[in-house]
């Protein structure tokens, strides 16, 4: 049961990494100091 959820846990947390830097490296051209003190959180 711990497995599974460490393994859940990584992956929520891989998939919410890749989403941050997916709408960083496509809104940076919008505001990149607010998005980077958004991502410094």
């Amino acid at each position: 049961m711990i497995f599974v959820s460490n393994y859940f846990f990584t992956f929520l947390l891989s998939s919410l990494k890749g989403l941050v830097e997916f709408i960083f490296s496509n809104s940076c051209s919008l505001g990149c100091d607010n998005l980077s003190s958004a991502a410094r959180f």
